[in-house]
């Protein structure tokens, strides 16, 4: 949570998003975890709220979670922790830029949402229609394992490096 864009956009949905999601939701919980995370946000006591911290296992908190909420508003590259939670079957609900870099179809392998009251809406969706919240992230494993696991990223490795070869003769 030190790096600035997550420490940003997880500031950003507790301002502008999470009051929405917690007048029309009560009863659904936001569980905050992250290494580092601001001193601030530790000693944070907000009702519907559990600030988790630093887990020893982060891919036993997120398949601990059907939904993983991924806020970004700045940053590049592909989020690491997105994958994962793909790759667990879950559920990610974030912004373009948390999802850009990942080859995804919005509604089918992720949720997008870019605005407070997109987040509430994906996330309504998600609790009223758990059958799609399933298939979005069975989607999810499958955009995983067929384009980010190890075996297909050596596959198209492989295929490059044939290619330089074969340009080469």
């Amino acid at each position: 949570m030190d790096w600035r864009p997550n420490e940003e956009g997880i500031r950003w949905f507790l301002k502008e998003v999470w009051p929405l999601i917690h007048n029309e939701m009560p009863a659904v919980r936001l569980f905050l975890a992250g290494r580092k995370m601001p001193d601030d946000l530790m000693q944070m006591q907000s009702e519907g709220i559990v600030v988790v911290g630093e887990v020893s296992d982060a891919a036993y908190f997120i398949a601990s979670k059907q939904i993983n909420i991924v806020p970004l508003l700045a940053g590049s590259g592909i989020r690491v922790k997105i994958i994962e939670a793909m790759s667990l079957g879950k559920t990610v609900v974030t912004t373009t830029v948390g999802a850009a870099g990942i080859d995804y179809t919005d509604g089918k392998d992720l949720l997008i949402a870019d605005t407070p009251q997109q987040f509430v809406e994906q996330v309504r969706r998600c609790i009223d229609e758990p059958d799609l919240c399933s298939s979005i992230g069975a989607n999810a494993r499958r955009l995983v394992l067929d384009k980010y696991s190890n075996e297909a990223l050596t596959q198209r490795l492989v295929g490059f490096y044939n290619k330089l070869g074969a340009a080469a003769l």
